[in-house]
């Protein structure tokens, strides 16, 4: 799914431990800021709605490859 916002985890692989590895995990379908949330944050805050809704105007997409959380699906004007 295309898009600017996701949720991702990175581990950087350390030369002096051969053990530790490379891992990165990208999730474009869980809604943003709710998979590790911390503490007093809302994800439905206007915050992290107008963070959307922005990415969302530099970045567009088509209604059809938004996810069904996005803000911008409830605004009349996207």
């Amino acid at each position: 799914m295309p898009g600017t916002w996701y949720s991702a985890r990175f581990v950087m692989d350390q030369p002096d431990n051969p053990d530790r590895i490379l891992v990165d995990e990208l999730d474009f379908t869980t809604r943003p800021f709710t998979k590790v949330p911390r503490a007093g944050d809302d994800p439905d805050s206007d915050e992290h709605r107008d963070l959307l809704l922005h990415d969302q105007w530099r970045h567009p997409r088509e209604r059809h490859e938004l996810p069904a959380w996005h803000p911008s699906l409830a605004d009349a004007g996207a």
